[in-house]
């Protein structure tokens, strides 16, 4: 049966997201277009989580700081400056800023990745609950420190996730 339009256009997908655009024989055109490449990135959705804890870290490195600068001018505060639990605050207010870009580096990162694959995947989720759980356990830890063995958590899902980007990185 013949197309009623002759511009009607049929897409065929085909195996490794190269799109076939396939013109019906009509007046004046009688080719194919092919090799038309609609580039699907990593994961999309898991380099667009770690795109958005970047920001949201940076909002609350500048939240953090805002809080605290309102008690810095105190020398007793949280102890005075070179108390443990004052030096916790700092490390948590910092984190949010030096794990925001971490997640923006892996995002940008993630945008060269060719394919969809678990490693890449199981890092871009290393590197978002890595990014929550450090200031979580420096303020856990700044007041109750016998339970330092909490900064396991961020330290093994940031290096797991580090060391799966940095074989995806090389496997490019």
């Amino acid at each position: 049966m013949l197309n009623t339009h002759p511009f009607q256009n049929q897409l065929n997908q085909s195996p490794g997201k190269v799109f076939q655009l396939t013109l019906p024989n009509s007046p004046g055109y009688s080719g194919r277009v092919t090799g038309i490449r609609l580039e699907q990135n990593m994961n999309s959705s898991a380099g667009q989580v770690n795109l958005i804890l970047a920001w949201l870290g940076i909002v609350l490195g500048f939240a953090s700081g805002f809080a605290f600068g309102l008690g810095f001018h105190n020398e007793t505060w949280l102890g005075g400056y070179a108390s443990f639990k004052r030096r916790l605050y700092r490390l948590a207010h910092i984190s949010f800023f030096g794990l925001a870009l971490v997640n923006f580096l892996f995002y940008l990162t993630a945008q060269k990745f060719t394919h969809a694959s678990t490693m890449a995947t199981v890092a871009s989720w290393g590197f978002v609950a890595g990014a929550v759980t450090m200031p979580v356990c420096c303020f856990i830890m700044a007041h109750r420190p016998r339970f330092r063995a909490l900064f396991l958590i961020p330290v093994v899902c940031l290096l797991s996730a580090g060391t799966l980007t940095l074989w995806e990185v090389v496997n490019l």
